[in-house]
């Protein structure tokens, strides 16, 4: 407090107890936040609109606790939103209008700075609790500036668990197990963990944002309704019923009357700031009793039904109780507002701020209240144009980049703003006033252009092709249009630029120079001396060229032999590999046909196609697991591997989900790692020798085997680096269809395949061709064995050890049959499942036919055969 009012105080007479609290009343913010920095709660309600609280007019709802809000604190009648719940909560988080930072639906760069970021720096104890839907989970939560979280939707809002009863709750960097939250319900959790925060941070400063999780559809009952014993959230199709509502509008009610009553309790209410807003407009299936009137939802309307929101202030001691703030107020305006309020500077550092400060507002002070609002709305969701608008409390205009005109409403005499006023109705304070909002509208966005992404799809391994549409050239002619592209998840705008566009409004672009089966993003961009705007992500995934066809080797010698090949049109060169294993240094299996096993590997029935991308028709095919226990096994390697790489996405959320990742060493499985909480967003897990976990140096073999009872996992781009090229052949680049390979080994046998290379392309690999050199080598000394004959000494016998096993596979039992090995050794045998505990072993002569397998339950088998030094290994398949 300052010394010109302590000097008040002695001269008005008063008691000093009396003038210091009517002091702290009239006050600005900023004074007595200076003493003690004050706790802020923001609570966003989902999909609640103007008309829905009875402080507001409403007549449908039962609302006591936000009833109190208004009656102790200040309610304010002009809060506008976007039509639609992330770019609502851009703008709020961040204190910008979307075109500054908007890139998709739940996707927000994380280079942006919220006001959890500002808070955090400001020393406050931070936390947001309930809906978050950005991408990112952990990382981007943290990133963005809060220290606890306990949130639904992390990671994008393509999740699809439970909100309500049985809910998906993500904290700490995993989902709460099932039995957490088995027969509970969502905003229950949600509102615990801010009371819990509260306790823990009474004594320190704290900032939470609450964006509940009500009352978002589906409709479905809280704990209060009889139904909800017996409800399941997860049914097919999604059950609900608007019946509903009313309880979800009571039960948010009484979450917010819990947060209130445990200030009181914690006795901190005369220093926290609470601040209840919605988000956007009530659903449209949902129609209310206001004042005199029956009002239908209005979300994802761009109109007053659509856009206009409950906002209250509570502050006891503070905001003077019963006040009304008639002044518009933005969802920019919150975090200039809140700085202001907890005495934190204004960060410098987060680029260009569109909000105005409404903090001195509260304590009755002049401020400087806005006279106008500006909406820029990309609604993604609902369709691909991008509409802005300017008003004020009367009046509204449009821009030309939504219709065929600026078109100018009274919204109050047409709040559905369905007759737009003509020029030649105008009256001249009106022609005033639109040529005003025109004039904003001109300079708001700096004359920015607004260009749309409609569409990418790939047409080779190197080039695709995109259209992008010109919404608004921003009053400025453009002077560029093209393409941005980038291979990264969040791309840096402005990585590579193509021009070689066609068209005006809308245009066309070749995007080349690309990878093939790379996973690119995409964006229309369009340059005006305004500056460059970019359009929407749009993602897609390059080709394979088509590949050449190898033929059969030629002049096959001992140490060398000629490969072939046909020619391929349009082929600048070729590249040879040349291998001593059929998977060469480099086993790639992207499953290109479908859950039809490769040669070799073995997949599960049950498992399924799964279209990982679908952006312009390019549908690219993966695995997805569909069931408890299901496995992809690779091809047994000659050598070991170096690196195993492969891709995964889980399809919905789950804590439970879990994918075990183990390899092969010739004699048992070991486990590499068993990856749980499998992420949403696409996920590439490598594994070498410096990765955590290590990749062990001996696996020849390996298998993924899903172990949750649901199928949630798409799997895809196995890789596996191993070393079995051949020294000088690995890529090596040939001009002609035939090439002379040499330096190799008698009596061995190679493999080779071919690619085609181009300009900016590289085709898939050929078909693969075997040779075996002539000459063979001696008897490899661990598969035979040199006895003495009984004749004589100087006489040696040469035994071997084959088996076969038949049927292979099977659905009764098998057979084991020993062939060419030493008949006076026993032979050893057992049978071990994929978790390597032997199930079956018994002993006999080499003689004999071994028959087992009755009691196997359907699933994959190794046999071990052992006779004195042999050992050989053969893999069986029990099927149903």
């Amino acid at each position: 407090m300052n010394k010109n009012y302590i000097h008040t105080i002695k001269r008005s007479g008063l008691s000093p107890l009396f003038a210091i609290s009517i002091l702290f009343f009239l006050s600005p913010v900023t004074e007595y936040a200076n003493a003690q920095k004050p706790n802020i709660i923001v609570i966003l309600a989902d999909d609640i609109g103007y008309e829905v609280p009875t402080c507001d007019g409403g007549r449908s709802y039962e609302t006591p606790n936000l009833d109190l809000m208004a009656a102790q604190g200040m309610r304010f009648t002009q809060c506008h939103s976007t039509p639609l719940c992330t770019p609502s909560r851009f703008m709020l988080m961040t204190g910008k209008y979307n075109f500054r930072n908007y890139s998709d639906f739940g996707i927000m760069d994380t280079t942006q700075k919220t006001f959890g970021n500002m808070f955090k720096d400001a020393g406050y104890k931070t936390a947001i609790y309930g809906k978050w839907q950005l991408q990112g989970g952990d990382v981007s939560i943290r990133i963005f500036g809060f220290d606890q979280y306990a949130v639904h939707n992390p990671l994008g809002p393509q999740t699809d668990g439970s909100r309500y009863k049985d809910p998906e709750i993500y904290t700490n960097g995993a989902f709460l197990p099932s039995y957490k939250t088995k027969g509970k319900y969502g905003e229950n959790i949600f509102t615990d963990s801010v009371l819990s925060f509260m306790e823990k941070n009474k004594s320190n400063p704290f900032f939470i944002y609450y964006p509940m999780v009500l009352a978002h559809e589906p409709f479905q009952p809280t704990p209060k309704d009889p139904e909800f014993s017996t409800w399941d959230p997860l049914a097919e199709p999604q059950p609900g019923d608007t019946i509903f509502f009313p309880s979800m509008v009571k039960c948010m009610d009484v979450k917010i009357g819990a947060i209130l009553n445990k200030l009181k309790t914690l006795g901190i209410e005369n220093n926290t700031l609470v601040i209840f807003i919605g988000d956007n407009g009530t659903s449209g299936k949902i129609h209310s009793k206001f004042n005199d009137e029956i009002i239908k939802g209005g979300k994802t309307n761009t109109n007053e039904i659509g856009t206009h929101v409950p906002m209250i202030a509570y502050w006891p001691g503070k905001i003077m109780a019963g006040s009304i703030n008639k002044d518009l107020v933005d969802f920019t305006d919150f975090l200039p507002s809140l700085a202001s309020i907890a005495n934190i500077p204004l960060p410098t550092n987060y680029g260009i701020l569109d909000g105005v400060n409404f903090a001195p507002r509260l304590t009755g002070q002049p401020g400087t209240p806005r006279d106008w609002i500006f909406c820029h709305f990309n609604p993604e969701l609902v369709d691909h144009s991008i509409t802005r608008w300017v008003q004020d409390t009367t009046y509204k205009l449009y821009d030309s980049t939504d219709s065929d005109g600026y078109q100018f409403y009274n919204i109050i005499l047409n709040r559905g703003e369905k007759h737009p006023i003509p020029d030649g109705s105008l009256t001249p304070a009106e022609v005033i006033i639109k040529q005003k909002f025109l004039n904003i509208l001109d300079t708001i966005s700096a004359g920015l252009p607004v260009v749309a992404t409609d569409s990418v799809f790939a047409i080779s391994a190197g080039t695709g092709l995109a259209s992008g549409r010109l919404v608004s050239n921003g009053e400025y002619p453009v002077t560029a249009r093209g393409f941005a592209w980038d291979s990264v998840d969040v791309p840096g705008l402005g990585n590579t630029h193509t021009s070689n566009v066609t068209g005006t409004d809308s245009f066309t672009g070749f995007i080349t120079g690309l990878e093939e089966r790379v996973d690119y993003n995409v964006r229309a961009y369009a340059t005006s001396i305004a500056g460059t705007t970019y359009g929407s992500k749009i993602r897609f995934k390059t080709l394979n060229v088509i590949a050449p066809v190898a033929n059969a080797a030629s002049n096959v010698l001992n140490r060398k032999f000629t490969a072939n090949w046909n020619a391929a049109d349009g082929a600048a060169n070729y590249q040879l590999d040349v291998s001593t294993s059929p998977s060469f240094n480099l086993l790639r299996e992207g499953f290109d046909n479908g859950d039809i096993p490769p040669q070799g590997w073995f997949i599960s029935k049950g498992i399924s196609t799964f279209t990982t991308e679908a952006n312009s028709g390019l549908s690219i095919p993966s695995l997805k697991f569909n069931n408890s226990a299901q496995q992809v096994i690779t091809i047994l390697l000659d050598k070991p591997a170096t690196q195993l790489q492969f891709w995964i996405k889980g399809l919905i959320t789950d804590a439970a989900s879990a994918l075990l990742v183990e390899g092969f060493n010739g004699t048992s499985w070991q486990v590499i790692q068993n990856i749980t909480n499998i992420p949403v967003i696409e996920t590439i897990k490598i594994y070498n020798a410096s990765s955590i976990p290590v990749l062990p140096n001996d696996l020849k073999q390996f298998r993924f085997t899903y172990t949750k009872s649901a199928g949630n996992l798409a799997f895809d781009d196995i890789s596996i680096d191993h070393s079995s090229i051949v020294p000088g052949y690995d890529n090596k680049i040939v001009s002609n269809t035939s090439q002379l390979v040499t330096g190799l080994s008698p009596g061995t046998t190679y493999y080779y395949r071919v690619r085609t290379t181009g300009v900016n392309t590289t085709s898939g690999n050929s078909n693969i061709v075997s040779v075996t050199t002539n000459s063979p080598l001696p008897p490899d000394p661990t598969a035979t064995a040199v006895i003495p004959d009984e004749a004589s000494n100087s006489i040696q016998k040469e035994y071997s050890l084959a088996a076969q096993v038949l049927p292979n596979p099977s659905n009764t039992e098998f057979k084991l049959l020993l062939t060419g090995a030493d008949t006076k050794t026993a032979v050893a045998i057992r049978a071990i499942n994929m978790l390597g505990k032997t199930i079956y072993q018994t002993s006999g002569s080499a003689n004999q036919t071994y028959t087992f397998g009755h009691n196997f339950s359907p699933g994959i088998y190794i046999v071990e055969i052992i006779q004195g030094k042999l050992i050989k290994t053969i893999k069986i398949e029990k099927k149903l």
